[in-house]
């Protein structure tokens, strides 16, 4: 579970900004807070909902938590820059290192763990263990000069590890280099110190973009009768007019789009089982591939439609269907995972109701927000929507707002620290500017030259 992010000195975040997921004393929508079994862990929001005008930041929050996840994940290799997007309205920023900090509750424990990059090089990095309002050190990492040498210091965990753990420990941080995160190159060799913090990256946080492609959907739609069913009422609740989806394997060869060389590729680099994507003509959907019984296959949606005029099914390709309803298809395995996973997940997805009706934004949210099926999903969304703004169905303290200041630079900041009554109509507030982060569009009458 996330408990707060915070970045500062990237894209169009100068200072640092903080998004909290600890619930104030509000009293309304109880159910909408997670309560931890461990002594150890806080209470915790199921949501987060972030509202802005264009360019206010809002993607740029989702793209921060993406590159900080990438770096941690991926790396870089050696003697490779970071590439950072740093604010560029300041000149002092050009020189400055950017942020990410990320306050994580996992395994029954709390842990901070972040780093400053510049460019070339980690300039510092740091794990603490959060424990009854203290921070403890689990590990810090410092550059001096160009980021040439590190030095590393370790907190009192070190005093239970075997003296051949210490040595080893102690190598991997003398091998880590200036443009590798320390925390995943244990994971890469093998320790298993502070695997609990890494998976929480790799397995727990999701992040979905407006372009975002969900590629497990072809696989699992022939192996999960469940999620089959799922999306298929889903498909029936949002009125797609979609009364089945499913997943077409056809030879590879028989498709056009992909050469011989490619599918020779394929054959030679592929085990029996694996899968592998390449780029579609039509762009609606990667084409995914499959070695199977020694042949390369190619699974495809189609969705079927029943004619009302012959009583017939009519299958339909992906590239017929509408832009909302293939980003509803794309959405709705994180969906099912926030309703039926039994591990933690943390979902960031960037403009939510992109291409879907405002009802069925509503719709997804307060399903989520209202679920007590599951007990181990947050979400935090960018959106326009402002039919979200209700407080019959949203916490105060769920809503938070982004603008830009008078220097260019993001600001976010929540709805809860104005206290509005609980009576008081949000939405309409919103839209007259009371709480800040709306677009003020001139008069187009200027544009008629």
């Amino acid at each position: 579970m996330l408990i707060r992010y915070t970045v500062s000195n990237f894209c169009s975040f100068k200072d640092e900004v903080e998004l909290s997921m600890i619930p104030s004393r509000e009293r309304a929508h109880k159910t909408q807070i997670y309560k931890p079994e461990s002594r150890s862990c806080i209470n915790l929001l199921k949501g987060a909902v972030v509202y802005g005008p264009n360019a206010s930041g809002k993607s740029n929050l989702v793209r921060s938590m993406g590159f900080a996840r990438d770096v941690i994940l991926r790396g870089r290799p050696p003697n490779k820059r970071f590439n950072i997007p740093r604010f560029k309205l300041s000149p002092k920023m050009a020189t400055a290192p950017s942020r990410f900090e990320f306050e994580i509750q996992c395994n029954g424990r709390m842990y901070a763990y972040g780093f400053e990059l510049f460019d070339t090089h980690v300039h510092e990095e740091w794990l603490y263990l959060l424990k009854s309002g203290k921070e403890t050190a689990v590990f810090e990492r410092k550059s001096s000069g160009a980021g040439q040498e590190h030095s590393y210091t370790f907190g009192g965990f070190a005093e239970k590890l075997k003296p051949d753990e210490i040595i080893l420990r102690d190598f991997v941080s003398k091998g880590t280099r200036k443009n590798q995160l320390f925390l995943p190159e244990t994971v890469n060799r093998n320790l298993h110190f502070f695997a609990d913090v890494y998976n929480w990256f790799d397995r727990t946080l999701r992040i979905i973009t407006p372009t975002s492609k969900a590629m497990s959907i072809e696989f699992r739609l022939t192996r999960d009768e469940e999620f089959k069913d799922y999306l298929t009422d889903v498909l029936d609740v949002a009125d797609t007019g979609i009364n089945a989806i499913r997943a077409l394997s056809v030879p590879a060869s028989e498709l056009s789009g992909i050469s011989e060389k490619m599918l020779e590729k394929l054959e030679e680099d592929l085990d029996e089982g694996d899968g592998a994507l390449v780029g579609s003509q039509d762009n609606a959907r990667p084409l995914v591939l499959k070695k199977h019984g020694g042949g390369i296959l190619a699974y495809k949606l189609s969705t079927t439609r029943k004619s009302e005029e012959s009583g017939e099914e009519v299958s339909f390709e992906m590239d017929e269907e509408s832009d909302g309803t293939r980003r509803l298809i794309d959405l709705t395995p994180a969906l099912y995972e926030m309703a039926y996973s039994k591990d933690a997940r943390v979902f960031v997805i960037d403009e939510i109701d992109r291409s879907l009706h405002p009802h069925l934004s509503r719709l997804l949210v307060q399903k989520h927000l209202e679920s007590e099926e599951n007990a181990l999903s947050q979400f935090i969304a960018t959106t326009h929507e402002t039919s979200l703004l209700d407080v019959s169905i949203i916490r105060r303290d769920e809503i938070w707002f982004m603008e830009k200041d008078e220097q260019g630079a993001s600001r976010l900041y929540s709805l809860n620290n104005f206290k509005p009554r609980k009576d008081k109509a949000i939405r309409k507030d919103y839209l007259l500017g009371r709480y800040g982060a709306i677009p003020f569009v001139g008069d187009f009458k200027r544009l008629n030259r």
